[in-house]
């Protein structure tokens, strides 16, 4: 999916810049992202990303963040991209204003932006972008909490521990608030059980948020289901 969403956006951001001969002579992208290279996601990203790049004849760069989530160096590389004068700007919009100014002075400087992955949550009406290419997070949280009800208990309280793995971010608040709207109305659905729910702030780090949500599963034996809103369910597991 990470393949085809890329090889999406560059399609996408070819038709806005140029004719598919200009694309060959000199097609230029930098692609910004808010993780670090060692976000396994991003990492099968950036093989999709290279690969577009090379069927387009594209000079292409996928530039990570250092900190993992850190909104400051994302639009740090951003600047620096601009100053680059790349044909296109591929990026992700975790947060409703701090990327707005960075984006306008890319449009005013001529060059295509394309958001992927995440957008601003009012989308073309709160960014400059020209486009988003990505998931409906309310609604990817919402289908996953529905499928995962499957597993509920069939009996007694359901407590339920939603993972805000970067609270502020729209992709995690949205993915989380799509699980919440489910439980709500899962609760409601179910008048007769027990059903109740809880955020944690579990963190964007493996063995951060093995040990935050470990210790909060072990400080109370009635939570009995837990949503992540990124990969990082992964450490909880183990």
């Amino acid at each position: 999916m990470s393949r085809n969403l890329l090889r999406a956006a560059l399609l996408a951001g070819g038709m806005l810049a140029a004719s598919q001969a200009a694309m060959a002579d000199g097609l230029s992208i930098a692609f910004t992202v808010h993780s670090s290279p060692s976000n396994t996601f991003w990492q099968a990203v950036k093989k999709g990303f290279d690969d577009a790049c090379e069927k387009v004849q594209a000079s292409c760069q996928m530039i990570f963040t250092q900190t993992e989530g850190s909104i400051e160096q994302q639009v740090a590389n951003m600047q620096a991209a601009i100053a680059s004068k790349p044909t296109a700007l591929v990026t992700s919009i975790v947060d409703n204003k701090a990327f707005d100014q960075v984006i306008a002075d890319a449009r005013k400087a001529g060059i295509t932006v394309i958001a992927t992955n995440v957008d601003d949550t009012e989308g073309a009406a709160g960014n400059e972008r020209q486009a988003f290419i990505g998931q409906g997070f309310i609604a990817a949280g919402y289908s996953l909490a529905k499928a995962q009800s499957a597993n509920f208990p069939k009996e007694g309280p359901i407590k339920v521990l939603v993972g805000i793995s970067a609270p502020g971010q729209n992709w995690s608040e949205q993915r989380g608030g799509g699980v919440i709207k489910f439980l709500e109305e899962y609760k409601a659905a179910n008048p007769g059980r027990d059903v109740s729910w809880e955020r944690i702030d579990s963190g964007t780090d493996l063995a951060v948020v093995g040990d935050r949500v470990g210790a909060k599963l072990a400080s109370d034996e009635t939570i009995n289901a837990y949503f992540d809103t990124g990969f990082w369910h992964a450490a909880v597991a183990r």
